[in-house]
């Protein structure tokens, strides 16, 4: 088949959206879609996705075309290439669509879409299949090698099927939900080259959704009951180096955003938190975009409540990386003694606000009973602050 004779078959059932959603995880936002572009370290989604158009762009890095040019871009090959892979996802061979139904292709999900068993099983099926042609990998540093054998973060090789295409040559990490399921994977790359996405996801699809899933939790919900408390990091590596370490009460987020689901999800758990993003100004952003969600029971504020508390690392470091730098004792006392201030500074906290409503209904006290009662109250308070800030070597006045 000619190729323009090929493209024009191809553009009449590929959409750009549903081919993209292989690479990426994609949302629905208004009348298109938004990702985390791939062609540039983006933190925050800039790619922009029109369906009636059939065109994308990315506002950060200014990288734009169709279909083909999505693919040539984030392939790296040449138009002629770019139509065969097309060709491919939707099996359209010697002139004939030979597959129309659409529950048989790799499409992004949209909330209409009512999860088919079978695609369910299929799906299941194929991550199995991919992850036992993981390569085993063995971290540098000792600590972390029976850890990353635990969760089967092994290399893709070369020869991978078409679905799994863009994890070659990459380490990856099996995502499990909470039951244990494997419904996903994230692929880094080996290198240091700023020319590839660092990570490379995969898409959206009746098993995975990023803002429905927390890494890990399927091994660390029992630590998590037993502790009474979750850690949350903002990377794969950084959980896994927590695990390694001994604190199994750790999970990571997919992605850079806090969603009411991973709130609803924690809550079957517990109820208290410890935020241990990555120490740099990013980092700072995202917890303080999560504190504030978790503080207020979610983006609608009709979510589960949670103590919360921030831990502070070095600038600059992560779990993974402390750990590395650290050793695994002195790790463990670090993390331990950033522990220890964390929730000292949650304390101190909740103080000020019992504080502040004690005054407040002090106002509303007619007797002078009632009044005796809370400036009791109120002095006791004040007496557990004072303690607390002189432990924090702070000099608080209320």
């Amino acid at each position: 088949m000619r190729d323009d004779l090929l493209k024009e078959r191809i553009l009449r059932v590929a959409r750009l959206e549903e081919v993209a959603g292989r690479y990426l995880t994609l949302q629905r936002r208004g009348t298109g879609y938004v990702g985390l572009c791939p062609f540039h370290a983006d933190k925050h989604p800039s790619l922009h996705i029109h369906p009636s158009k059939q065109f994308f762009k990315c506002f950060a890095c200014g990288e734009g075309g169709d279909l083909f040019a999505f693919v040539q871009k984030i392939e790296g090959c040449s138009f002629a290439e770019a139509l065969k892979k097309v060709a491919g996802i939707y099996a359209i061979e010697n002139g004939e669509l030979k597959i129309e139904n659409r529950a048989r292709r790799r499409e992004i999900r949209v909330p209409e879409e009512k999860d088919d068993p079978e695609r369910v099983r299929a799906i299941l099926r194929e991550h199995g299949e991919f992850a036992s042609l993981l390569q085993p990998y063995v971290p540098a540093d000792e600590v972390l090698r029976e850890t990353y054998r635990l969760f089967g973060v092994g290399v893709a090789p070369c020869e991978v099927p078409f679905a799994y295409q863009q994890m070659r040559l990459r380490l990856i990490f099996p995502i499990r939900d909470d039951a244990g399921r494997l419904v996903a994977f994230a692929g880094r790359r080996l290198t240091e080259d700023l020319h590839t996405a660092k990570y490379i996801n995969s898409p959206a699809s009746p098993v995975y959704r990023k803002g429905e899933l927390l890494y890990a939790l399927d091994r660390a919900k029992e630590a998590v009951r037993a502790k009474r408390f979750v850690f949350i990091t903002e990377g794969y590596k950084d959980a896994l180096a927590m695990h390694a370490a001994g604190f199994t009460n750790t999970v990571a987020l997919c992605g850079v955003v806090f969603t009411d689901e991973h709130a609803r999800l924690l809550s079957g758990y517990t109820r208290r938190i410890v935020l241990l993003l990555d120490a740099d100004g990013a980092g700072e952003d995202s917890m303080a975009r999560i504190a504030a969600a978790f503080m207020r029971g979610g983006e609608d504020g009709t979510g589960p409540t949670f103590e919360l508390s921030r831990m502070q690392l070095p600038y600059g470091e992560d779990p993974d990386s402390l750990l590395h730098k650290s050793g695994p004792a002195l790790f463990r006392r670090q993390i331990a003694a950033a522990l220890r201030l964390a929730l000292l500074e949650s304390y101190e906290r909740r103080l000020l606000r019992q504080i502040t409503k004690t005054v407040s209904d002090l106002s509303l006290c007619l007797s002078c009973e009632e009044r005796i009662s809370f400036l009791s109250s109120l002095a006791k308070q004040k007496s557990r602050l004072s303690r607390v800030t002189t432990r924090l070597g702070r000099n608080v006045v209320v």
